[in-house]
């Protein structure tokens, strides 16, 4: 759970949207005082609301895109100050008897992520506090590691906001398809090592208008629901890689075009999922080695078809 700004009283600008600054962080002072361990207060009341109602959070962070000042609820916070609160929200949350723990920062990109990293891994009581660090995947791609940080990185925004019309396509080429979108998880898991990649919009209905009619997994009109591709790209990965899976190593030798990731989940099953990145239909070999099993069924992925599974295959081990 994400706060995108503090209330406005505990702010220099005395309003939730239009940016503004937690009163206390650095080169933020207010006449009416230091709101830090008051704004840190309330998100762990938020938390424990949320507990009492048996729904208990993981996460809870005090902050959004804050390199940007949007009409919208929404905080300026540095690198610096936001490594500040985080020390003071993380002491908190040690102290309220709950398991929830601190996120953070949902930066706007990747490029911004790293400064916010850096500067939660430099200051100690931040870096004790932070459980998980979070980016959204806005304008630059998360195709590389975040430098020194080792706790868990999760995407937690992103999508295309596109006029329309609703693009149904698995393949053509575009930003919307489900094939970009299942390349996008595809980098974001090998190359940028992320734990989870979290997509911002479910559904478009006729009221949506903040993101644009082609921004959906599904298109919702009346008593009909058009998928989409890039729903069926995320259930290549979500329906075979469950919460709690661990990324096993993949290699490839001898087939230019595939992209492949494996998990091992915590039943002890193993999912493969395999990209085509050529326009032609791949033959190709898998060697499980190490690996125990009986029995491996295919899945087929694409806009007519879904995730339709295939004859079950049986697995000789050499």
């Amino acid at each position: 759970a994400d706060a995108w700004s503090a209330p406005g009283f505990m702010k220099t600008n005395d309003s939730a949207g239009h940016g503004g600054t937690v009163c206390g962080v650095p080169g933020a002072s207010c006449k009416s005082g230091d709101w830090r361990q008051a704004y840190a207060d309330y998100l762990v009341r938020y938390a424990k609301d949320y507990a009492a109602a048996g729904v208990p959070l993981t996460y809870v962070g005090p902050e959004n895109e804050t390199t940007i000042a949007p009409p919208q609820d929404g905080m300026i916070m540095s690198p610096a100050q936001t490594a500040n609160f985080m020390a003071v929200l993380g002491a908190t949350l040690a102290r309220s008897g709950l398991s929830t723990r601190a996120e953070c920062c949902a930066s706007i990109s990747w490029d911004v992520a790293q400064r916010f990293a850096a500067a939660i891994e430099t200051d100690t009581a931040a870096n004790t506090a932070t459980a998980l660090f979070t980016s959204h995947g806005y304008y630059v791609p998360l195709d590389s590691p975040l430098k020194g940080w080792s706790k868990p990185i999760w995407e937690t925004e992103w999508a295309p906001f596109d006029t329309g019309p609703f693009d149904r396509a698995w393949d053509d080429g575009s930003k919307s398809s489900g094939f970009t979108w299942a390349q996008n998880i595809y980098t974001g898991l090998t190359k940028a090592n992320l734990g989870a990649f979290l997509y911002l919009w479910g559904a478009n209905t006729s009221t949506t208008t903040v993101t644009g009619p082609n921004t959906g997994l599904v298109d919702v009109n009346g008593n009909t629901v058009a998928t989409s591709g890039r729903l069926w790209a995320f259930g290549s990965y979500s329906r075979f890689a469950r919460p709690g899976a661990v990324r096993i190593g993949t290699t490839a030798s001898g087939r230019s075009g595939l992209e492949t990731t494996a998990f091992r989940n915590r039943d002890g099953s193993i999912a493969v999922v395999v990209l085509n990145l050529a326009r032609t239909r791949q033959t190709a070999s898998f060697s499980l080695p190490g690996l125990s099993g009986a029995h491996a069924t295919p899945y087929l992925t694409d806009t007519s078809h879904g995730l339709s599974a295939q004859t079950p295959i049986t697995i000789r081990h050499n």
